[in-house]
């Protein structure tokens, strides 16, 4: 790989996600969105949204434990590839650790209440 080239993944629809992209705009923490929300709650665009990416959260932690229960599995099936692709599209996500903290009822490394 050359310099600036970027390490792309597969998205939903097979379209190349660059890594730069996600590196340069990062996931929004739980702290951000709630901010947001306090900000804009007169926005109904804003909102929307925001209840779009809480059903994507939701989405994803679910999708997180199928993940963690297929712990083993050969990549030369279709339920294999398909866990492993998931399982790489989910280490990408910077707001899964913060979703399972938070559904779990724990407090957050590093939270001294």
């Amino acid at each position: 790989m050359t310099a600036g080239q970027g390490v792309t993944l597969a998205n939903g629809d097979g379209a190349p996600m660059s890594k730069s992209i996600r590196e340069r705009f990062p996931a929004l923490t739980f702290a951000d969105l709630h901010k947001l929300a306090e900000e804009h709650r007169d926005n109904e665009t804003v909102m929307r949204l925001l209840w779009e990416i809480r059903a994507l959260h939701v989405l994803g932690y679910h999708a997180w434990r199928v993940e963690t229960e297929e712990y083993f599995v050969y990549p030369d099936n279709p339920l294999g590839a398909a866990v492993l692709a998931l399982r790489a599209a989910l280490q990408q996500e910077s707001w899964l650790s913060e979703m399972i903290v938070k559904v779990r009822g724990e407090r957050p490394p590093g939270d001294r209440r």
